[in-house]
């Protein structure tokens, strides 16, 4: 089956102006496929982003228009140049061996004239909504360039980093003749591309990013010289905002990223006002109470600043450099760092919880019941037509037993109240919502967010501990653990130290919420060690049987926030979907399983909140008649009625009025988008029909302006139609020509 198409915007040439400075240099959104495979009559680039507004896109889009923009990025694209810049066919031969795995994956490739280049097709869009998620790009395309050349041998050009830049068309006209030069022939169907990164690919750009910090000339207002600490500190104050412009929150940042450090109190109080002193703004006693109320935070469970904070405050240059210098990395340092990198690597030490995991299954092996042969290397030969028990279930048909579990959705979704209730229905051995059945046994909720009062109001609200579930209200429930803030999820002693006390205590379920808030506030949710926590519950569910449920959060895209091996790593999840949420609070959502592991989708659930707080299921039957009607039907009827009384903004009004999640109504418009079924008219104009009838109103209501038109072209591209169609305009006679070639229009407005 071919895999759905993917559109990317493409422009006459390289030099077109960038948005939104230059609002008339239009380009198309065209399917990926017709981009590699036309002939263009220009020297025609494209990017690897779709985006609502169809021009070339500057770091203002993500700044200042992130939301009318919705920039998202849908290929991975790879320029490789032989040496020197010039690709003969005995390198681009060799070449092509190296990538043969990558063509059968489906990776498309087409020959260049200094090389060639590697087209993929991602999974699921990267959205790139302000400055962060644009470096994360960056650091995330400079690891599969690592990966590339680790796994392949092949070198990718690394200046391809930025989320803007362009690439010429396989087929684009040079020197006034179409490129002709070899191609794979799947440019209908391209591969995704989900390279295994590990997690040398991400420390070789660490590595590259402090010899870069540490050699690259720069322009200092304030001289970078003596120890290291005080080239640390000056690093910063040459990067440091002004003020007024958030010297504040620069401040508790960066004493966040000491805390994270581990430095004492004092010495952070003296380094913070180094930095300060060189910008004329030390002020020893307010500093002092800005390093003692992040520590008191810190130490009391709470979020402090992280290197990510701090780089949004003074860039991710001067980061990159006081991080190099103040983790330890002076030049000498440095070498000797990279020497040390570079030699044979010893094993890593076996982790406490690998060791318990190592023991069982030695254990395991030494079953005398399992008759199959094991050889030296504890591996098992034949038994293959052995009966299979069926599975276990902790929630009838929803959560097997002993399973790695994730609820995510945005804020506000009762994913909490749900994994709560859960629970409480482990723990009581009262069906969940009433209709699911459950396991009983004793659970646990490891609490990182809310606190003892609002997880004990959500407890007294929660219908099972009420008359339904023959329990008093108020009674207790013996079964049920909780404990506010503890160890981070990272903590592999912390997951041993669990593993032993859930043995002993006989724990079924352990709930956690959430991810992000169990993690230390210093690392970044995308880069792959943030699911080290997620990890070690998978070898926790293996030493003891016990259901792990983590509480996550969405991103902007709709999806599973931070690195994609988080989502790997889990061996089910849900989805929570939003129905409806009435102006008497009463809030629907549809729990949908995105991945269903070691067993067959099961159905969604649908949950109800209900307005005295209590969780509910509910039928599909209940859900429809409070339904407006522009909101039933399927997602493209319904922006269909929205956009027939006229354009709309951007996507967050369409969302709105049709009463979709933001991922939904943005493929939808995608679609048709690509299917020209509807278009959008630049910054302002917003979505609109794009019919015939439409682009006639269009061409008409242009000319009905004061607006004067003496080309064609012109015309077009003021009425967002082609150049055609308003030649086809002009030989039905809709419109014409004056004698000094201005454009008018015949025909009344329709």
């Amino acid at each position: 089956m071919a895999n759905p198409p993917v559109s990317t915007l493409i422009f006459e040439h390289a030099q077109v102006g960038g948005w939104p400075k230059h609002q008339d240099a239009r380009g198309n959104l065209f399917p990926i496929a017709r981009t590699l495979t036309e002939d263009y009559d220009t020297d025609a680039h494209f990017v690897s982003y779709s985006a609502d507004i169809v021009h070339r896109h500057t770091h203002a889009s993500i700044t200042e228009h992130a939301d009318e923009a919705n920039i998202q990025m849908q290929l991975a694209v790879f320029d490789v140049d032989g040496p020197g810049h010039v690709g003969t066919d005995e390198w681009f031969e060799a070449e092509m061996e190296k990538a043969n795995d990558l063509i059968l994956d489906g990776a498309f490739i087409y020959r260049t004239r200094g090389g060639y280049r590697i087209v993929g097709r991602l999974p699921r869009p990267f959205y790139i909504l302000d400055a962060d998620e644009a470096a994360s790009w960056s650091e995330l395309y400079l690891a599969w360039c690592n990966y590339l050349q680790r796994v392949y041998g092949i070198v990718a050009d690394r200046k391809c980093k930025d989320w803007q830049h362009l690439f010429r068309a396989p087929r684009a006209m040079r020197d006034g003749v179409v490129l002709d030069l070899p191609t794979t022939e799947n440019a209908d169907d391209i591969g995704l591309w989900q390279p295994a990164l590990t997690g040398a690919d991400w420390q070789a750009e660490q590595i590259r990013k402090v010899e870069q910090a540490l050699t690259a000339p720069r322009e200092e207002t304030i001289p970078v010289s003596g120890t290291r600490l005080e080239r640390a500190a000056a690093i910063l104050a040459n990067a440091w905002p002004a003020k007024g412009e958030g010297r504040d929150g620069t401040q508790l940042a960066l004493a966040g990223v000491l805390w994270h450090l581990g430095w004492d109190q004092d010495a952070a109080v003296d380094f913070v006002c180094d930095v300060c002193r060189l910008v004329g703004d030390e002020d020893r006693p307010k500093r002092t109470r800005t390093v003692q109320k992040t520590w008191l935070k810190a130490e009391s469970g709470g979020l402090v600043g992280s290197w990510a904070n701090l780089a949004s405050c003074v860039g991710h240059e001067a980061v990159d450099a006081a991080r190099a210098l103040l983790t330890g990395f002076d030049e000498k340092g440095f070498a000797q760092f990279q020497a040390l990198l570079n030699a044979p690597k010893e094993p890593p030490p076996t982790s406490i919880l690998d060791q318990m995991l190592a023991e069982k299954r030695a254990e395991e092996a030494a079953d005398s019941s399992d008759d199959r042969v094991l050889d030296k290397l504890g591996i098992r030969w034949g038994g293959w037509n052995k009966p299979i028990p069926p599975p276990s279930y902790l929630l009838e048909g929803l959560i097997p037993e002993g399973k790695v579990v994730a609820f995510f959705a945005e804020g506000g979704s009762v994913k909490t109240w749900s994994a709560l209730s859960l629970a409480i229905s482990v723990a009581t051995g009262k069906p969940w919502l009433e209709m699911y059945p459950v396991k009983q046994g004793r659970a646990i909720y490891l609490d990182y967010e809310d606190g003892m009062q609002e997880t004990q109001r959500r407890v007294n609200h929660l219908e099972i501990v009420t008359a339904m579930s023959g329990m008093m209200e108020g009674q207790d429930i013996p079964d049920l653990g909780y404990r506010y803030g503890g160890q981070r999820l990272d903590n592999v002693e912390f997951w041993a130290e669990l593993t032993e006390h859930v043995k002993e205590q006989g724990i079924t379920l352990l709930v956690f919420d959430s991810v992000s808030a169990a993690m230390p506030g210093g690392l970044d949710e995308n880069a792959s060690q943030f699911s080290e926590g997620i990890k070690h519950a998978g070898t926790f569910t293996e030493l003891t049987g016990c259901t792990v449920v983590f509480i996550h959060h969405a991103n902007k895209g709709g999806g599973m926030r931070g690195h994609s091996s988080m989502r790997d790593q889990c061996d089910i999840v849900f989805r929570f979907e939003p129905v409806s949420e009435s102006e008497n609070g009463v809030k629907r959502m549809r729990m949908v399983c995105d991945k269903p592991g070691p067993q067959k989708k099961p159905a969604p659930v649908n949950v109800e909140l209900t307005k005295d707080a209590r969780l509910v299921a509910f039928s599909e039957d209940e859900a429809k008649p409070a339904r407006d009607p522009l909101k039933e039907g399927d997602t493209k009827q319904a922006i269909r009625l929205v956009l027939a009384t006229g354009p709309m903004a951007n996507v967050t009004a369409i969302r709105e009025a049709v009463g979709r999640n933001r991922k939904l109504v943005n493929d939808t418009l995608m679609e048709m988008s690509e299917d020209g079924e509807i278009v959008k008219l630049g910054k302002t104009g917003g979505y609109a029909l794009n019919g015939e009838e439409h682009q006639t109103q269009r061409v008409l209501d242009v000319l009905a302006s004061d607006l004067v038109f003496v080309t064609a072209s012109e015309l077009a591209r003021q009425a967002y139609v082609d150049t055609t169609f308003v030649e086809r305009l002009r030989l039905r006679g809709v419109v014409c020509q004056s004698g000094e070639g201005r454009w008018m229009g015949v025909k009344k407005a329709l």
